[in-house]
């Protein structure tokens, strides 16, 4: 399941078989799917995702009780950057240490990774 046709297209290229069924949809949408499954794998997506728990509340129903779920995101050190250098160097240009002034403010942020504007949602964990 992804959003991107084009990645859909691009995983039908290269992992085709009956078995596997391609569904362009968001994953906001996933409870949609009325299904119950053994396993779920996300891998670098739920950062692009405004209700994370909603998403994880309707993935967590959707598994067997045995069911697994395995996801990765990015690192938050990759996307609190929100602007300037992303280094701080000494005189002679070398980098001394990582930027991290955003690291612990939530928001929305704008990167470019392969096109301009790509959005990640920041949020800090919080017990409840």
């Amino acid at each position: 399941m992804d959003i991107s046709e084009r990645m859909l297209e691009v995983a039908r290229n290269e992992k085709s078989d009956p078995n596997i069924i391609y569904i362009n949809m968001p994953m906001e949408k996933i409870a949609e799917l009325n299904e119950q499954f053994d396993i779920v794998v996300s891998s670098l997506a739920f950062h692009y995702v405004e209700d994370f728990e909603g998403v994880v509340s309707n993935i967590y129903n959707m598994l067997d009780t045995e069911g697994i779920f395995i996801f990765s995101q990015e690192n938050p050190l990759c996307t609190c950057h929100s602007g300037g250098n992303r280094w701080t160097r000494d005189e002679q240009g070398n980098k001394i240490y990582f930027s991290l002034a955003d690291y612990g403010i939530e928001g929305e942020r704008e990167s470019v990774w392969f096109v301009d504007n790509v959005k990640n949602t920041i949020e800090l964990s919080r017990q409840s």
